[in-house]
């Protein structure tokens, strides 16, 4: 069974590469506020209170892995954006 769950995560991977080219494009001026929202965003447990279905292979450990997954997204993309700061999976992105 392919879980809807596991398809957006996919998804996200994907945009991921969108969201670190635009963010750093972008004027200085403009990238720092959108930085701070992307800080916010790492802290936040997406997947927290999710309400699977017993038929879902979503898991509380699944839960956690993905939380991780989502968290590492977003620091990415930050790591990405930010001069001098290279992300472990930057190499994906080349």
């Amino acid at each position: 069974m392919i879980d809807h769950y596991f398809v957006t995560h996919a998804q996200l991977l994907a945009l991921r590469n969108v969201v670190a080219f635009i963010v750093q494009t972008m004027p200085e001026e403009q990238k720092e506020s959108v930085l701070q929202v992307l800080k916010k965003f790492a802290e936040i447990e997406l997947m927290d209170g999710i309400d699977a279905p017993p038929t879902s292979d979503i898991t509380p450990k699944t839960v956690e892995k993905l939380n991780k997954a989502y968290k590492a997204i977003f620091n990415d993309i930050i790591d990405l954006s930010t001069p001098g700061r290279k992300s472990a999976s930057a190499s994906y992105l080349q």
